[in-house]
């Protein structure tokens, strides 16, 4: 009966545990970019399939005859700053830039997203979500209601 490991037998535990970690850390390695890119783009599609129906609801099933601004159908996520003047909401950080615009008289929702700026991890996130590969990429979606 042994009472401890041979040497051996610690060295291929050192070599395994050194293999797994030399294949799990570069796939961990953009997990913030990668969800940067998914938080930004979720927001971008939440506010095109609520904002126009809830617009719709807003001014013409319920009659509303006051004026209707962007703050009253979207709650800005953190890191947005909400004019409200123009009706934008504007996230613009680490090179990226992303807006949603409404357009109360033409009855549109525009937005958009532009990361030419961010670093080459955000970059290459970007990319892998939308299936764009420029490096450059700036997208304006108008969606009429």
């Amino acid at each position: 009966m042994r009472r401890a490991f041979s040497l051996l037998e610690v060295v291929f535990v050192i070599v395994i545990i050194g293999i797994l970690a030399a294949v799990a850390i570069p796939k961990l390695n953009n997990v913030g970019e990668q969800a940067l890119a998914n938080g930004l783009n979720k927001v971008l599609i939440d506010a095109q399939t609520s904002i126009p129906p809830a617009f719709v609801n807003l001014v013409d099933m319920e009659l509303n005859t006051s004026e209707v601004h962007l703050d009253d159908l979207l709650n800005a996520p953190s890191h947005w700053t909400l004019n409200q003047d123009s009706d934008v909401a504007i996230y613009n950080r680490e090179g990226i830039t992303a807006r949603i615009e409404l357009n109360v008289s033409g009855r549109t929702l525009i937005t958009g997203i532009n990361w030419s700026g961010a670093s080459d991890d955000i970059k290459k996130a970007f990319q892998t979500i939308t299936g764009n590969s420029d490096n450059d990429y700036d997208t304006n979606e108008s969606i009429p209601f």
